[in-house]
């Protein structure tokens, strides 16, 4: 399972589990969830175990 946490200014405001295969996927569905959820925020982080994978926005 990847975490997905939503950035705004580089700072985390929130965050959620992405029950998804690949990562891929995991950023196709935080992109999406950024775009149609989080106009307070900025950017996302995806991470897997303690490893950051990707890093979208400021």
């Amino acid at each position: 399972m990847y975490r997905c946490y939503f950035t705004h200014r580089g700072r985390v405001a929130r965050g959620c589990n992405l029950n998804v295969a690949t990562l891929d996927a995991a950023i196709a569905t935080g992109r999406k969830i950024l775009h149609d959820q989080m106009d307070d925020c900025d950017g996302i982080e995806i991470w897997f175990d303690r490893g950051l994978l990707y890093k979208f926005g400021t």
